[in-house]
């Protein structure tokens, strides 16, 4: 190596690259920072997303349970019979599972639908529908997983007519 050599890289005289610009435009100073929080906001909102769709899943899960509730409370209770309690006690006992575990549900979000015309002497089983509109509530994940911030959940569930109600002679 000699101070007269003709590559700009050797010598005492040409030390670093002699092409790098000085300057804003030469500082890579903080790249790596700019390049973590470039990647980082896709995987928190991915993440949120998770979090969201985990929440819908278990929020399912739960109207599953309610569904099924009401449909053996349904199937079990036979109006007139001293023990039984009213029909409008399986609406209840849906609802209550699903507030008991769910936040952020209020009674408008929640229908039951109970069968109608349903005969507590037959042997037919006894199907409830549950609808829920729950409102999805973690920021960024409800645009992941939600459709308008609000998913709406339907759930059937039938359970067998074993009510005390299988001989006429209960029945009013």
């Amino acid at each position: 190596m000699t101070p007269t050599s003709l590559n700009p890289g050797e010598g005492r005289a040409g030390r670093g690259r002699w092409w790098r610009r000085r300057g804003l435009a030469g500082d890579r100073k903080g790249a790596a920072i700019v390049e973590f929080a470039m990647a980082s906001m896709p995987v928190f909102c991915l993440f949120l997303g998770m979090v969201q769709w985990s929440i819908l899943a278990y929020t399912h899960l739960i109207l599953k349970h309610g569904a099924f509730i009401a449909a053996r409370c349904y199937a079990v209770v036979a109006p007139g019979m001293p023990d039984a309690g009213k029909e409008s006690d399986c609406q209840k006992e849906a609802m209550d599972a699903i507030f008991a575990h769910v936040g952020g549900v209020s009674h408008g979000d929640v229908k039951v639908h109970l069968p109608e015309g349903f005969d507590k002497t037959s042997q037919n089983p006894a199907t409830v529908t549950l609808d829920l509109d729950y409102h999805c509530n973690i920021p960024l994940g409800a645009r992941v997983a939600c459709k308008d911030f609000r998913y709406k959940f339907t759930e059937k569930a039938t359970f067998p007519n074993q009510g005390s109600a299988y001989q006429k002679i209960w029945v009013k």
